[in-house]
This record gives C-alpha cells, structure tokens and sequence, in this order.
C-alpha cells in the first residue's frame, strides 16, 4: 500500500538517508516468455517487424500490478508498457521486430556520416513512431486515473542508440577510424535526446508531484531513466574519450536521474561518477555472467554512496546474498528491487 510514510521514504532515498533501505519483490512473470501483442486480437511469438500503426497500447499498458499493489515490498508498481521497448531506435528509423522474449531494432546506416546526413530532427517529431509514444503516454495517464502512479516511456542513452543505428561492429570501427564525425553524431543525438525526453515527460501526468521510474523509484519532481548498456562494448579509457561527454550533457539538463549499468559495464562506474548532476546508479544483476560476484557487487554499492549517489540493485538474490547485501552496505540511499529464487 502505497502510504504518505512511504513516499517520504522514497523522496529520502534521494538525498542519502533513511534508516532502512527499500526492498520490493520481482514477480517471476516478468522473466517468462510472453507473445508481444499486436493489433486487436494478434499475438507474435517468431520474431518479425512491426510498425507503429499496429500497436494496440492497451493491451501492451499493464494496469493490474498498479492497482493491486503488485509484489510486496516498498517499491512501487506503476501503470505502464509490460512489454520490451524499443521507441528511441524506432525514433532514428531503426526496424522494430517483436517476439515472445524481445523487442529489438536492426540497424539502418553503416558509418556516422551516412547517419548524420539521414538524421532529420523534425521529422522524428512529425513520424507516426513519435505520435505513438505520445499517444502511449496518453493512454497510461488515461488507465492510471488519478489514484494509479504512472511511469515514462524507457529511452535508451546516447551509446545504445550509436549502436542500434549503426550496430555494435560498425561503431567499433567508427571509433577508430571517424572519431571526429561519431563526435559530430553523439553531439546531434544528445540535443536531439534531451528535446525528445523533455516532451515525452511534459506530457507524462505528475503523479503526487513527481515521477516513478522504470525501477519502480518515486521521486517528487523530474526525473529521467537514462542507459549506457552498449559502453560495455568499449574499455574506460575509450567510453571517458568518446562518450562520458555527452551523457553528461544530457543528464545535466534534469532535475534527477538514473543511469542503468550491468555487473558486465562495471569498470565504467568511476567514469560515471564524474557526472556531477547524476542522482543514482542502478546496476542490474546478472549472475549468469562472469561478472557476477556478490562482493563485487557490495563493493561498487558502497563507492556509489561514498560519491553521494543512491544506488540501485536490481536481479536475483537468495535469501542468504540479500541478507549479506543488507549487511554490508549503507541503508541510506539504497533499494533493492529482489527477485527471490529458491532455487539458487
């Protein structure tokens, strides 16, 4: 139940105090296969393109978790799409395929000059990819009434869309090879971003004065989601040179925000906590990778703190690693959004 105690809670968590860290449950249907649901009555499970026209937003918008409260916990569960996104590579002109597992964009230009050149700003803003994030907008305030906490639209960071235009070779080799122009294109998309991602908030309803976020963090203002998954590709000294930069000019211009890495993009995190305005760090937990180490986790949660950022942790803990988590790190400023397996 979503209580005034609790938002206080939540609005703490931002400054870095609390004298308990919030912890909220995964529902186990999120990790599932699920047909994307397009039209009317149509649902995909082979991979295939989509377009805007075709997607019926409420049937994508998930109303029940919000109003039933969802899985237990102090985090909150807000009206939004069930689905994978992909609306800031469908932006750019990206191919958008759906599947039962997936949402995920085809690259459309080869090299940063070709995509510099095709890049029209107003014509994003004109496209119908960009009428239907507005319209989803729209719908979710509609579904949410006023009682229900809405989230916006996920959009991902400067790297991840150089990657999804160009794929993750071609901008390897830009890199190298275009250094000067992939610096023209990041300059072009973070303007074109921060414009973008200001609309779609405008539009978005407060609720209780504030926003929720994808990770189901309520802050009493503006606040942008913000991911750098794609600098995984590249080492510190090649994400600080080429692309540092622009996320933080992009992050600069809102009043709160996220930045998602995962246990993978780790040995960025240094990097990322040179951008002064940032408020939190979330880090998503993949313990099927080599990179996954409890203790390693641990540790990078307590540096966020110690730079005075909150931090995220979001994945699956047993019992045993969330009870040694909560042990070892800082209660204020941090949340913990569990997806509880007993089989681990």
């Amino acid at each position: 139940m979503i209580t005034p105690q609790l938002l206080e809670r939540h609005a703490a968590f931002w400054k870095g105090r609390g004298t308990a860290p919030l912890i909220g449950s995964m529902a186990k249907k999120h990790w599932s296969k699920n047909p994307y649901p397009v039209g009317a009555k149509d649902l995909i499970c082979e991979p295939r393109m989509i377009q805007a026209h075709e997607l019926e937003l409420r049937r994508l918008i998930g109303v029940k978790d919000a109003e039933s409260g969802g899985p237990p916990g102090d985090l909150i569960n807000p009206v939004g799409i069930r689905y994978p996104e992909a609306w800031m590579e469908a932006f750019l002109g990206c191919p958008i395929f759906a599947s039962e597992t997936s949402c995920t964009a085809k690259p459309c230009h080869s090299g940063c000059g070709e995509t510099l050149a095709a890049f029209d700003r107003e014509a994003v803003f004109g496209s119908a990819w960009f009428a239907k994030a507005k319209e989803s907008v729209a719908t979710g305030d509609t579904l949410a009434g006023e009682a229900l906490p809405t989230r916006q639209l996920h959009l991902r960071g400067i790297i991840d869309m150089l990657t999804a235009v160009m794929g993750e070779t071609n901008l390897c080799m830009e890199v190298y090879d275009n250094a000067g122009e992939l610096d023209r294109l990041a300059k072009t998309y973070a303007e074109f971003y921060i414009d973008a991602a200001k609309r779609l908030l405008a539009l978005r309803k407060r609720w209780r004065g504030g926003c929720v976020s994808t990770w189901r963090l309520y802050y009493p203002g503006e606040l942008l989601d913000y991911q750098i998954d794609a600098s995984s590709l590249f080492s510190k000294e090649q994400y600080e040179e080429h692309f540092l930069r622009h996320d933080e000019r992009v992050i600069d211009q809102f009043e709160a925000s996220i930045v998602h890495l995962h246990t993978c993009g780790l040995h960025h995190l240094e990097s990322v906590l040179k951008i002064r305005k940032l408020s939190a760090i979330e880090i998503n937990l993949d313990r099927e990778s080599t990179a996954w180490e409890p203790e390693r986790i641990i540790r990078a949660a307590n540096r966020i703190q110690e730079a005075g950022k909150s931090v995220i942790l979001v994945g699956r803990l047993n019992r045993g690693e969330l009870d040694g988590v909560i042990s070892k790190t800082n209660h204020r400023g941090l949340a913990i959004n569990n997806w509880f397996a007993e089989e681990l």
